[in-house]
C-alpha cells in the first residue's frame, strides 16, 4: 500500500473516531468512551482536517505521481541517444531520464556508478580524505577514461565515458535498474557513511575484521560503505592488492 492510500485510510478512521464511530465495525461508540470526550473529539477533527490538506497539497500530489520506481523497457532504452564524443555520467543519466514516463521517479547517477563499482569497472580512490571514482583497468579497456580540466578554482579530474562505454551501459541497463531497485528495497541506507572520512579507530577495526575473515559484503554493511569503498580502504591499508 502506497503512502497516499495509507494516509487516506488514516484520514477516514480519524474522521469516524472524531464523530464517535468505530471505524472497524461502523457502529456508534459508547458515550462514556474517551473518544467521545469533547476535547479529544476536537483534536481528532483537527488532525483529520490537516491530513486532508496534506493530501490535497500539489506537492504531495506531485510526489505521488513520481513515486513509481524506475523501470524502462528495451524498446525505451533503444530510444536513448548516444554521444559520439566522451561524456560524463551526469550526461548519460540525463539522456536516460529523457525517455522515462512522466509518472516515474528519475534514475540517479549513483545507480549506475554503484553497479560499475560492484562489477569492478570503477573503483574508489581516497584523495584528501574523500573517495573519488576512477576507472579500473577493466573500465579503461571498456572506454571509461579520466581527463584533467581547468576551472576557476584550479584543475580537476573528470571521468568520461566513450561511445563504446555508453553502449555497454545501455546494454546492461536492465540489469543495472534491477540491481538499483533491489538495493533501494532491501537495504536503502546500507552506504550511509559512503564518502565520509575514515578515522584511525575505524581503520583498526576494519583491519581486525578483515583479518578475521569477514567477507567484503559483510564489511560493507557493518561500516555503512559500499563494496568498492571497502576494497579501496583495504588497498590503502595494504591489506589487499
Amino acid at each position: 500500500m502506497d503512502d497516499y492510500k495509507v494516509m487516506k485510510r488514516a484520514h477516514l478512521y480519524i474522521k469516524l473516531l472524531a464523530n464517535g464511530i468505530d471505524p472497524l465495525t461502523d457502529t456508534d461508540l459508547p458515550n462514556d468512551t474517551i473518544i467521545n470526550n469533547e476535547r479529544i473529539s476536537k483534536c481528532l477533527t483537527y488532525v483529520a482536517e490537516i491530513l486532508e490538506q496534506v493530501m490535497e497539497n500539489p506537492k504531495f500530489l506531485n510526489y505521488r505521481k513520481t513515486n513509481t520506481k524506475f523501470c524502462l523497457s528495451r524498446s525505451e532504452i533503444d530510444k536513448i541517444h548516444l554521444s559520439e564524443t566522451p561524456i560524463p555520467i551526469s550526461e548519460i543519466i540525463r539522456r536516460i531520464n529523457e525517455v522515462k514516463p512522466d509518472h516515474m521517479r528519475k534514475m540517479s547517477r549513483r545507480a549506475i556508478s554503484s553497479w560499475l563499482i560492484e562489477n569492478d569497472y570503477l573503483k574508489l580512490v581516497e584523495i584528501n580524505e574523500a573517495n573519488h571514482k576512477r576507472p579500473t583497468e577493466i573500465g579503461e579497456t571498456l572506454g571509461i577514461n579520466v581527463e584533467t580540466r581547468e576551472h576557476a578554482y584550479g584543475p580537476y579530474i573528470i571521468v568520461l565515458y566513450t561511445n563504446e562505454a555508453q553502449k555497454f551501459i545501455l546494454d546492461k541497463l536492465e540489469e543495472i535498474i534491477e540491481y538499483s531497485n533491489s538495493k533501494m528495497i532491501n537495504n536503502p541506507t546500507s552506504a550511509i557513511n559512503q564518502g565520509k572520512p575514515w578515522t584511525q579507530e575505524m581503520d583498526d577495526l576494519l583491519e581486525k575484521d578483515f583479518n578475521a575473515g569477514l567477507p567484503i559484503n559483510v564489511l560493507a554493511n557493518k561500516y555503512g560503505r559500499n563494496r568498492g569503498g571497502i576494497k579501496a580502504r583495504l588497498k590503502k591499508l595494504g591489506l589487499r592488492e
